[in-house]
C-alpha cells in the first residue's frame, strides 16, 4: 500500500508527519492489503485476511478532545479477521463483517455511527437493524449509507441538506430506506454532503446538497429524494462522490459533475457544471475510480484536482484541472559515511565509504550508487574517478578507495534511475587533503 498528500495527522501511514508530493510506502502494509478507505484524518486498509488497521487521528472524543493517533497502521480491536470491507468517513469508520452486518465506530455527534443514539464511542458498536443482509457499505463526512443484498439502499447521520435521501432533513441515528431506491440498486457512495446510488440497470440517481450541482440533474437545488442525473439512465459500470462526483462508464471513460474550483471535473476548466463532463483524456481505458482519481488499464493511476498538499502524487503542489500521473517511483534519499573522518590523511590511506539509501527498495529492484572521486586541479575541482556500486538489502552501498597522490580530493555519491526508483540529490561531500 502507497499514500501520497497531506501527511499533519498522520495519515499516509509512513511514520512520519511530512506532507508527501510522490507515493510513499506505509510501513509494514508491502503486502497483504485487499481494500483502502480515507477518511478526513485517518485512513483504514482491510487485510487478505479480513482484518481492519487504521492509523492517523482515527478516534476522538468529542466531549473532551482528547484522540487517538497514530502515525502506522495498528489493529482494530476486535476486527482482525471477518471483515469484508470498509468505509471511513470525517472522523467515524464502519466495517462490513462477512456475515452482512456493519458495525462502527467514532465521532456519532449527527448519528453517523447508525446506534440509534448520538454518543460517540471508541469501540465497535452495531448499526441499528443491519447486524445481516447489507452487501456494501460507504462513508463520508457525517452520514453512512449501506446497500442492502435485495439492492436497497440506507443511510443514517446527518441530513441537514436530505443527504439521506428519506425526504426529510431530520438527522437519524438509526438506518433510514432511500426514498425510491428499497431495490434495484447495486452500489452507493456517500459524498460531502450527498449520495448517489448506481442502479441495476446502469443509471446515477443522487440526493442531497446541489448548489454546486453536485446531483448533476441540470439543477443547484437541493433534494431530499433521489433524482436521476442527466444522460446516465444507464451505461455506468461505477461511481465515486467526494466533492464532486465522477461515474466509469461500461466502455472505459469518466463523467464527472458538480464542484469544480480547483479542476475536480477534470474536464480543462474551474467551472461547476450540474450535469456529467467528460475527464479530459479518460474517454476509455479506465478500470476503477475512487475520488477524482482512476485507475488505467495497464495499471497506471491518474489524479487531477486539488493539489496544494500533493494530493494528486505528481510531485508537484500546482491544482491540475485535467488528469496527471502519479508518480510511484521511489525517491531516495542518501547519506554518506567514510571509515577516515574529513581533513588531512596521508599518501597511501585507503578509505571505505558507505553510502546509505532510504528506503531500501523491494528485493530484486535494489538501486545502484554512484561514487564520484573529485581532485583538485589548479582552481577547477575535476572528477578523477566514478564507480557503480549495486546496493545491497539493507540499502548500503560500499567503496573502498585508495589516495596514492597529494591534493585536495572530495567524494560524494548519488542513487541513479532506474525502473522503481528515480534519481536522488548529491549526498554531502567528504573533503581530503592529501599529504
Amino acid at each position: 500500500m502507497k499514500c501520497w498528500g497531506y501527511n499533519r495527522n498522520g495519515e499516509l501511514g509512513d511514520g512520519t508527519m511530512n506532507t508527501r508530493l510522490f507515493a510513499a510506502d506505509v510501513s509494514g502494509l508491502a503486502s497483504g492489503v485487499s481494500a483502502i478507505a480515507v477518511g478526513g484524518r485517518h485512513t483504514c486498509a482491510l487485510t487478505s485476511v479480513g482484518g481492519v488497521k487504521c492509523w492517523g487521528v482515527y478516534d476522538s472524543d468529542q466531549l473532551t478532545g482528547r484522540r487517538t493517533m497514530s502515525l502506522v497502521p495498528e489493529d482494530v480491536a476486535g476486527l482482525t479477521t471477518g471483515v469484508m470491507a470498509i468505509a471511513a468517513g470525517s472522523l467515524h469508520t464502519c466495517a462490513l463483517t462477512s456475515g452482512g452486518g456493519v458495525k462502527c465506530w467514532g465521532l456519532n455527534l449527527f448519528g453517523q455511527l447508525g446506534s440509534a443514539t448520538m454518543t460517540e464511542s471508541r469501540f465497535l458498536v452495531d448499526v441499528s437493524g443491519l447486524a445481516s443482509g447489507v452487501s456494501a457499505i460507504s462513508a463520508d463526512n457525517l452520514h453512512t449509507c449501506a446497500l442492502t443484498s435485495g439492492g436497497g439502499v440506507k443511510c443514517w447521520g446527518n441530513n441537514d441538506r436530505g443527504e439521506l435521501g428519506n425526504g426529510s432533513t431530520t438527522d437519524s441515528g438509526a438506518p433510514v430506506d432511500v426514498t425510491g431506491l428499497e431495490s434495484g440498486a447495486i452500489a452507493v457512495t456517500a459524498g460531502e454532503n450527498h449520495t448517489c446510488a448506481l442502479t441495476i440497470v446502469g443509471g446515477v440517481k443522487c440526493w442531497g446538497a446541489n448548489g454546486s450541482g453536485g446531483l448533476g440533474n441540470g439543477s443547484t437545488t437541493n433534494s431530499s429524494t433521489p433524482v436521476d442525473v442527466s444522460g446516465l439512465t444507464s451505461g455506468v459500470s461505477a461511481i465515486a462522490a467526494s466533492a464532486a462526483t465522477c461515474a466509469l462508464m461500461t466502455g472505459g471513460g469518466v463523467k464527472c459533475w458538480g464542484w469544480n474550483n480547483s479542476g475536480q471535473l477534470g474536464n480543462g476548466t474551474t467551472t461547476n457544471s450540474s450535469t456529467p463532463v467528460d475527464v479530459s483524456g479518460l474517454t476509455s481505458g479506465v478500470t476503477a475510480i475512487a475520488a477524482t482519481c482512476a485507475v488505467t488499464s495497464v495499471g497506471g493511476v491518474k489524479c487531477w484536482g486539488e493539489n496544494a498538499f500533493g494530493a494528486l502524487g505528481d510531485g508537484t503542489r500546482t491544482s491540475s484541472s485535467v488528469p496527471v500521473d502519479v508518480d510511484f517511483t521511489v525517491h531516495p534519499t542518501i547519506a554518506l559515511r567514510s571509515s577516515e573522518p574529513a581533513g588531512t590523511i596521508a599518501r597511501g590511506t585507503t578509505v571505505t565509504f558507505t553510502a546509505t539509501v532510504r528506503p531500501p527498495g523491494p528485493a530484486g529492484t535494489y538501486p545502484t550508487v554512484r561514487f564520484v572521486v573529485y581532485r583538485l586541479d589548479g582552481d577547477v575541482w575535476r572528477s578523477a574517478a566514478s564507480r557503480d556500486v549495486a546496493a545491497d538489502a539493507s540499502g548500503q552501498a560500499t567503496l573502498t578507495w585508495g589516495f596514492a597522490t597529494a591534493g585536495k580530493r572530495y567524494v560524494r555519491a548519488k542513487v541513479l534511475p532506474n525502473a522503481t526508483y528515480s534519481k536522488s540529490t548529491w549526498s554531502m561531500p567528504v573533503h581530503y587533503t592529501v599529504r
